[in-house]
């Protein structure tokens, strides 16, 4: 097999890890054929451990008014592309 294709799985906030739970076991089950990243704007993210082999990142949300909305747009852009 040539490379792998990355694949992002990207979830925003919720309530509990739930949503990052998925995103793992999808990117568990693809592990042997893609190369899996998780970006997340949920804190928890850190809590997935590196025992799975795969990338993650947190992305700060545009909720946190830490930076205007137009440049949190070109943040986002800037990390995942």
């Amino acid at each position: 097999m040539g490379v792998k294709p990355t694949i992002i799985f990207a979830t925003s906030n919720g309530i509990g890890m739930g949503h990052l739970a998925r995103a793992t076991a999808i990117s568990k089950a693809l592990k042997s054929d893609a190369e899996p990243v998780i970006v997340s704007m949920a804190s928890g993210i850190a809590e997935i451990p590196d025992a799975f082999g795969f990338r993650c990142e947190y992305l700060p949300g545009e909720d946190r008014q830490w930076m205007s909305r137009s440049n949190w747009d070109f943040y986002i852009r800037d990390r995942i592309t």
